[in-house]
């Protein structure tokens, strides 16, 4: 445990990719003993350290949110591991709700838009529930939510793909 939060420390000090990554392998790496006090430690860190709490399956929801209002802060797209339950969207506010569902479509990058093949949710949501979910942000941030509705028609339906489609003139 001093090793993490050590390594917590370095990384607020002098942020980089490498020390996010050592943070999450250690954190993967914890055992359950000490896995509550592992989660109030990243919980308490900076956004892009807190985001690793939904690398593990075991964390419990309360740090799943707290992974997911870290999440919806990040401007680059994060590869999560663990499968959301979509009902635990609901504790976050209209716009972490749209930014965080960006970051689980996978719309922040165009390389993992093309490797994501399926949605990280427990169970599928139907594309009504989400405009449902989505509705408090659709009139200010209408094109955002337009466009996280047509990527999940893209994941859902995969016949609709064109973005791996090459047109030539």
């Amino acid at each position: 445990m001093p090793v993490l939060e050590k390594l917590i420390k370095l990384y607020k000090k002098k942020k980089s990719k490498s020390r996010i990554e050592d943070i999450y392998d250690m954190f993967q790496n914890i055992d359950v003993q000490n896995l509550s006090k592992a989660c109030e430690l990243m919980a308490k860190s900076t956004p892009a350290v807190t985001a690793g709490l939904l690398n593990r399956e075991d964390v419990p929801e309360k740090y799943i949110i707290k992974g997911l209002k870290a999440l919806s802060k990040l401007s680059k797209q994060r590869d999560i591991k663990v499968k959301i339950d979509f009902k635990t969207l609901e504790h976050l506010g209209p716009k972490s709700r749209l930014d965080a569902m960006k970051q689980l479509m996978g719309i922040m990058n165009s390389w993992y838009r093309l490797k994501q093949t399926e949605l990280p949710f427990k169970e599928n949501p139907t594309k009504e529930s989400i405009e449902k979910f989505l509705f408090p942000c659709s009139f200010k941030y209408n094109e955002e939510v337009s466009k996280l509705l047509k990527r999940f028609d893209e994941i859902t339906n995969p016949s609709n793909r064109k973005d791996w489609i090459i047109e030539v003139p």
